[in-house]
């Protein structure tokens, strides 16, 4: 296969280890030479970064021989099943189960809003793993962060999506104010229109009864024969509503009863 691999370059940090390698395709064969440099690199350096990498798992598992011999890792859950070397690190859920080994603590969004964390948790880690080297870390800076074009536009699309639904949550609560509201209204003008006819309704019955009590006045004081007319009313009740006893005292000017004479 002809060696379509461009001229790599070896930006050193300038820090007290690391290195970056440029203009390195590792989806194309990389030949002897170029791989002396990156594991010279390595050796010098300590730390090597490789960016914007699209490689196939196996084409990362032979890339990662050449430094030596492979281990593979204890926990087999997260391994390829082709390539049980790769060990797949992320703390993304899907179906309520983790994709990967949790190690990676961090989101994207995460390692921009806590870097000043992530920063002191890789330089501890760094000292701890470094110290056999006699190694120091002076200091670690995460300044630039760079995301694959896919990445960053699933974001954004995230980013719409959730400001079209907060837009769309937000209209719906104005508008069940606004008929809340407007039930409101309708409900006050109905208790109104009910307290007015009520009110009205009394004011209508104690006039007619008022009116009523008015015109029989005038005929008792006018008619006498009224006057006996109730009298003899008054005296049939009292008829209708005799148990047939008699009382047991009479006084002056008082009616005679009527007397059982049969006994």
């Amino acid at each position: 296969m002809p060696n379509i691999q461009a001229s790599i370059e070896v930006e050193v940090f300038d820090a007290p280890l690391g290195a970056e390698i440029l203009g390195l395709d590792l989806h194309h064969p990389l030949p002897a030479r170029d791989f002396q440099r990156i594991d010279q690199a390595h050796l010098d350096r300590h730390l090597l970064v490789f960016r914007d990498q699209r490689v196939t798992p196996q084409q990362q598992v032979d890339f990662s021989r050449r430094f030596g011999l492979l281990q593979i890792h204890v926990p087999r859950n997260f391994q390829l099943p082709s390539n049980p070397e790769v060990l797949v690190i992320s703390n993304i859920i899907e179906n309520g189960q983790p994709i990967g080994l949790g190690d990676a603590g961090y989101s994207a969004p995460d390692l921009i809003s806590q870097r000043a964390k992530v920063s002191t948790e890789i330089s501890s880690a760094l000292r701890t793993k470094l110290a056999v080297y006699d190694a120091q870390v002076i200091n670690i800076d995460m300044t630039n962060f760079s995301f694959s074009d896919d990445y960053m536009k699933a974001i954004a699309e995230k980013v719409t999506q959730e400001q079209l639904h907060l837009g769309a949550e937000n209209r719906l609560k104005t508008v069940e104010a606004e008929q809340k509201q407007k039930v409101a209204v309708v409900e006050a003008s109905a208790l109104e229109a009910k307290a007015d006819g009520e009110a009205y309704a009394s004011v209508k019955t104690a006039t007619a009864q008022a009116e009523a009590l008015r015109v029989q006045n005038d005929a008792l004081a006018r008619s006498k024969e009224v006057l006996e007319l109730r009298r003899i009313e008054v005296g049939k009740i009292k008829a209708e509503r005799w148990d047939g006893a008699l009382p047991q005292n009479m006084y002056s000017n008082a009616p005679i009863p009527y007397l059982n004479l049969a006994k």
